[in-house]
């Protein structure tokens, strides 16, 4: 009789126990396991920023360094920019091949304001993937000195150069 008691309690707990140990293991899309959304391909793309890559050039000390990332399956786009030896006053992603200016597609934030770091956050259109694909976007970072443009650099695919 005693081990009719016993067995009760178990097997009443027995399926909660059984649906926790499956979400654990991730399926179902419970916690951190996976069922979840899934991730595609992330794609990274870097800028060197410089006063010769300018149109027109100008022999400004300032220097900067960009990376892009995409992800495929969402299309976010992530730029982080550093900046040096440049006040700058804005700073965006254009439209434009090498030695072509454009239109600004994507501004950039400062933050903390003269800290010479920005960034972006956007979602990107089949139209905008292609056009960075092909290295037709530029990151351009402005001056009071260099209002149109003080450092430039093309966003181009790890292992491309120009």
């Amino acid at each position: 009789m005693k081990t009719d008691l016993v067995k009760i309690p178990i097997v009443r707990w027995l399926p909660a126990v059984m649906v926790m140990f499956l979400a654990a293991c991730g399926g179902g899309g419970y916690g951190g396991g996976g069922g979840g959304s899934s991730s595609g391909t992330i794609t990274t793309y870097t800028a060197t920023l410089t006063g010769t890559a300018e149109v027109p050039l100008n022999y400004s000390a300032a220097t900067g360094s960009g990376t892009v990332t995409v992800d495929s399956s969402t299309m976010v786009l992530t730029a982080t920019v550093t900046t040096s030896g440049i006040a700058g006053t804005a700073a965006h992603i254009h439209e434009g091949a090498v030695g072509i200016s454009g239109s600004i597609i994507f501004p950039l934030s400062e933050a903390p304001a003269g800290s010479g770091k920005w960034s972006t956050t956007v979602t990107l259109t089949n139209a905008q993937l292609t056009e960075l694909r092909a290295g037709r976007y530029y990151i351009n970072v402005h001056s009071a000195l260099y209002p149109a443009g003080e450092i430039r650099g093309q966003i181009l695919s790890q292992g491309t150069s120009y």
